[in-house]
């Protein structure tokens, strides 16, 4: 007999655009399993989308069931009250290999923060582009764990650029670009 975990937690990736919701949300999931080789041969293991009612003037937290043909797909998701769009860039050069982690953390809401890249490094690339809401008025915190170490930029949504940069000590590793662009401000 084969045990397996009482359940699995998939995180999701990034949007691929911005995030405004006036009042609902449109969530589709289309979940594969890769198998070896060709493309074709990787088999649909869910596919299903849901509409997302959302009337709240607070932070709530919602818990639901997307039911499937074969499962069903639990899903909790948060949705941050008077937020703003932000969108995280990062761009690395390390000359030697390194595990790297970057996470992400909204001063206005405690959680354990958004893992946004958690994987070995090397070379010059672009890591990654995630869009994530921030509390409005509130800080955005972009860490970097690296062999031990520890690196924090901060951004506000009323400055350009960071408030709060890491140390010399971050050129031991490789060099690191983070930028965060949010999203403009109404016009009224």
């Amino acid at each position: 007999m084969i045990l397996l975990p009482e359940s699995f937690v998939l995180p999701l990736c990034s949007p691929c655009r911005g995030m405004y919701v006036p009042d609902k949300a449109l969530l589709e999931v289309d979940l594969w399993g890769k198998k070896e080789g060709d493309e074709s041969a990787d088999k649909q293991l869910f596919s299903a989308y849901v509409e997302i009612d959302i009337f709240t003037e607070y932070d709530s937290l919602f818990l639901g069931r997307i039911p499937g043909d074969n499962c069903n797909l639990d899903i909790t998701y948060t949705v941050l009250a008077k937020s703003v769009e932000a969108v995280i860039q990062v761009y690395a050069k390390v000359d030697h290999p390194h595990h790297v982690r970057f996470t992400a953390f909204s001063t206005g809401y405690d959680d354990d923060g958004v893992v946004l890249f958690d994987d070995k490094l090397f070379g010059d690339e672009k890591l990654f582009q995630h869009i994530v809401a921030v509390k409005a008025k509130e800080k955005l915190d972009v860490l970097l764990e690296v062999d031990n170490s520890l690196f924090k930029w901060t951004f506000q949504n009323e400055y350009v650029g960071a408030v709060i940069s890491p140390d010399e000590s971050i050129f031991d590793y490789g060099h690191f670009f983070v930028r965060v662009m949010f999203a403009p401000k109404d016009s009224q």
